[in-house]
């Protein structure tokens, strides 16, 4: 069973007018046209040697009901739209980055927010340290805004205003 490296939903918009995308070969150092329907396969790349040497193909059929899912959304993302409304509750899976390096984005609400979007997978990718971090954060964040200075001018203009 031939299996996709790469997304064909992906590959698709890498295609030019022909409909092909050109495919490189590290190994042979030769690159030609494929269709995406060809490009980025391999033979079980997903598939697992069951003890009696059968391969078990459940993962590839799962990550292609994924795909199929993802589609209408990665379409929209791809035509430069932001998911909206119920949109944003349908992701099929949902993978979120939770390093260190990223501190300022470790916060109990958004890694809440995004465990709330899969629909049947979230997975988390990073480290452990980073995930505690954001659980334990609960710290608000000052936020720098000039609203205060401008409410402060607003009271200025209107205390010294004739009133009628």
């Amino acid at each position: 069973m031939d299996q996709h490296k790469v997304p064909k939903l992906s590959l698709k918009h890498f295609a030019g007018q022909n409909g092909e995308v050109w495919t490189y070969d590290k190994r042979s150092g030769k690159s030609w046209p494929a269709s995406p329907a060809r490009t980025g396969v391999e033979a079980h790349y997903y598939s697992i040697e069951r003890e009696d040497g059968t391969m078990d193909t459940g993962l590839e059929a799962e990550m292609s009901k994924l795909e199929g899912e993802a589609a209408p959304i990665y379409e929209k993302l791809v035509a430069g739209e932001l998911p909206r409304g119920t949109d944003r509750d349908i992701y099929p899976a949902v993978v979120i980055p939770v390093v260190t390096q990223h501190y300022t984005m470790l916060q109990r609400n958004l890694l809440y927010t995004g465990l709330t979007r899969g629909k049947r997978l979230v997975v988390l990718v990073g480290q452990r340290k980073a995930v505690g971090i954001a659980v334990r954060g609960v710290q608000g964040r000052r936020r720098w805004s000039k609203l205060r200075e401008l409410l402060a001018m607003d009271e200025a203009v209107f205390a010294n205003r004739p009133t009628i």
